[in-house]
């Protein structure tokens, strides 16, 4: 991997607040606090944004059976970590 791939990749992390970068002190990961209830609006967009996917799929031949079955399997492997 080329060095100015993984530093485009740590400024876009530090852009979206997960690194803190410090001239000569490196990348610290910033904690940040995870909702315990997400608003209506997130779950609107999730909603909005699965529905976009799976119509993509779907255009592309992808049947909705294979389509259930990958969801199905993710959210497995989500609730087991």
């Amino acid at each position: 991997m080329h060095f100015n791939t993984v530093a485009e990749a740590y400024r876009d992390l530090a852009a979206e607040g997960w690194l803190d970068l410090r001239h000569g002190r490196g990348a610290v990961v910033v904690a940040r606090p995870v909702p315990t209830v997400p608003d209506d609006r997130w779950h609107e967009e999730f909603r909005g944004q699965i529905r976009s996917l799976v119509a993509q799929m779907r255009s592309r031949g992808i049947s909705t059976e294979r389509l259930a079955a990958e969801l199905r399997a993710m959210a497995e492997v989500v609730t087991h970590t």
